[in-house]
């Protein structure tokens, strides 16, 4: 199966295409297919901001470049970084919701997680880069997500949507609690 069938496939017909690979059991596919999903993601990015800049006007453009900055760079490099970071963060991502999904009484490997977080990232990483219909993009990723967390690890409905809930708030603590530590202690030394 080629990259653009399996995409076109996970859009159209997720039950069935993550079925099809659960008995894939090695890494190199969807980490080969969130590459190239992420390079798209990347020329997208950049060829909307192109086309179709911020509204920056002509003379905040003059006064940006006269300190070295260019509002196209920025976005390419903004883009990249974003494409990067996502892509290491699937990792992660799938790890936690890993543990989760075993927590729940998920049979799936680490393999099988990664492929549904690969995956169903398929309509964010298309279609975050256009205006308003990017958030469209980023909820049919949580969908398709919990879809291949039920289907890849014989989870109900209920048990994948737990367990996204469950590393969605472990994330949220593991941010939040330092930070408030944080304006604590600045706050107890300003007093």
């Amino acid at each position: 199966m080629t990259l653009l069938q399996r995409a076109q496939s996970v859009l159209t017909t997720p039950t069935a295409y993550f079925q099809s690979i659960r008995p894939e059991k090695a890494l190199g596919t969807p980490v080969t297919y969130l590459l190239v999903l992420s390079a798209i993601f990347l020329c997208l990015r950049t060829l909307l901001f192109t086309v179709s800049p911020p509204t920056v006007s002509p003379e905040e453009i003059a006064a940006l470049a006269q300190i070295g900055f260019m509002p196209q760079a920025g976005s390419a490099a903004s883009g990249f970084a974003t494409a990067i970071f996502t892509f290491a963060l699937s990792f992660v991502n799938a790890g936690l919701l890993h543990l989760f999904a075993r927590l729940l009484r998920g049979q799936g490997a680490y393999v099988d997680t990664y492929k549904a977080v690969a995956y169903s990232m398929t309509p964010q990483m298309l279609l975050s880069s256009f205006p308003y219909i990017g958030i469209l993009g980023s909820l049919y990723s949580l969908y398709l997500l919990i879809k291949g967390l039920g289907v890849l690890h014989g989870m109900s409905l209920g048990r994948a949507i737990l367990t996204l809930v469950l590393a969605a708030l472990t994330v949220i603590i593991i941010v939040l609690v330092p930070i408030f530590f944080f304006l604590f202690m600045l706050a107890k030394g300003l007093s």
